[in-house]
């Protein structure tokens, strides 16, 4: 069983994989409507357009909890705030991290909704374990008040549309007419979906489907042997080093452009990639996703994807022009935090310090802003001189190169 890290910022450091222990049987999705009769939505979510987290209201109790959709999560986590709606532990889980394993107790899946939707299947009774940790550290570093992790054990019973253009997830009971390119579905240990894809033209690999990893984290990941493969090849330039946070501690880690994805029909460019050093197999995020009306037929074993938009807009490597201009930032108690400072950049000449409360870009106001949006501030302004309001302590100064 394997914990996965996020490949740049930490946002993955409490991602789920696993084996559910027990669950009852799939609900059986249906198949292509060919006559264009439009499906019935059965849930509906407004979601951002750019590749941030996907989040689901969960309701337990008449209170409602963010959690994250994350096809790449084979566990349904509760944050360990939401303990008391658990009752009594029924047993422990091992996860390993790059770095080294944690620990996890499971419980019996309270009685809770996501949306209309019930947990515990279409009746409310099917029997699921559900693990607990204290996702603090991902609430800052994902920087979204978020109390859960949705995972396979509840997402495989469903159709799910992703539609970034019109900002909705839909939870459907049928695919509809013109879903787009149909992709097979394998699942992998743990209930992980999968796909096949061909890197740089040549090379065929299978990839897990992750909407846990946003698009901070790039377009995908690749395992070092991979990785390795296609250095020798000639097939990716690195273009970055980074620091890479995970639940256990830090460590290094390199980014790349890829000279080409092929997925079904669909080749991509330059794609930003990210490696891996302690998954074992490629990981494609919202990153690359984004350019897709995307539909998940679980039950099927299909994947949809539509070409939007965004299809041929190149991968941006958001974190990049912030990591360059040497900072790195969190939100915490409802502020944008300068987490770290990297020596001999702008940032350190221009005495920023950890802690620093980030309230401006040159003069965008970024207090309520999502992280995304202000690594794409630095990124929109890459060659250009920055100037930067900060709060420090009971002082506020601006700061300009």
């Amino acid at each position: 069983m394997v914990m996965k890290a996020n490949s740049l910022n930490a946002l993955r450091a409490f991602a789920f994989v696993g084996m559910i222990l027990t669950a009852g049987p799939l609900a059986r999705g249906q198949p292509v409507d060919e006559n264009g009769t439009q499906p019935d939505v059965v849930a509906e979510f407004d979601i951002f357009d750019d590749g941030d987290f996907l989040l689901v209201p969960l309701i337990i109790s008449g209170k409602t909890y963010p959690f994250i959709l994350d096809t790449g999560a084979s566990w349904v986590v509760f944050d360990d705030s939401l303990r008391a709606f658990l009752g009594e532990p029924q047993s422990r889980a091992a996860a390993r991290t790059p770095s080294s394993p944690i620990h996890m107790e499971l419980f019996h899946a309270p009685h809770a909704t996501v949306g209309p939707i019930p947990l515990r299947g279409h009746d409310d009774t099917q029997t699921v374990l559900v693990g607990c940790l204290d996702l603090g550290g991902m609430r800052v570093s994902c920087g979204h008040e978020i109390y859960g992790v949705l995972g396979m054990p509840f997402l495989r019973r469903h159709v799910i549309q992703v539609d970034f253009e019109h900002r909705k997830l839909l939870f459907l009971d049928a695919v509809g007419a013109d879903p787009g390119i149909p992709i097979s579905l394998e699942f992998q240990k743990g209930g992980l979906p999968k796909i096949h894809a061909k890197l740089a033209g040549e090379i065929k690999t299978t990839l897990l489907v992750d909407t846990g990893m946003s698009a901070t984290a790039g377009t995908l990941t690749l395992p070092m042997d991979l990785i390795h493969k296609l250095e020798q090849k000639g097939f990716i330039r690195e273009v970055r080093k980074a620091t890479v946070a995970d639940a256990s501690g830090t460590h290094k880690a390199r980014s790349f452009r890829l000279t080409s994805l092929n997925l079904a029909n669909f080749m991509h460019t330059d794609c930003l990639l990210h490696e891996d050093s302690g998954g074992l197999a490629g990981k494609l995020g919202l990153g690359y996703l984004v350019r897709y009306t995307v539909t998940f037929d679980f039950p099927n074993k299909v994947m949809y994807v539509k070409p939007n938009q965004q299809f041929s807009k190149p991968a941006c490597d958001y974190c990049a022009a912030a990591s360059d201009f040497g900072i790195s930032v969190t939100r915490k108690n409802d502020q944008i935090v300068m987490s770290a400072i990297w020596p001999g950049t702008a940032a350190a000449r221009l005495g920023l310090r950890r802690s620093d409360v980030l309230l401006a870009v040159d003069r965008t106001d970024v207090r309520a802003a999502r992280l995304i949006t202000v690594y794409k501030l630095f990124h929109d302004a890459a060659g250009h001189r920055v100037a930067l309001t900060v709060k420090r302590g009971n002082r506020t100064m601006r700061l300009a190169e």
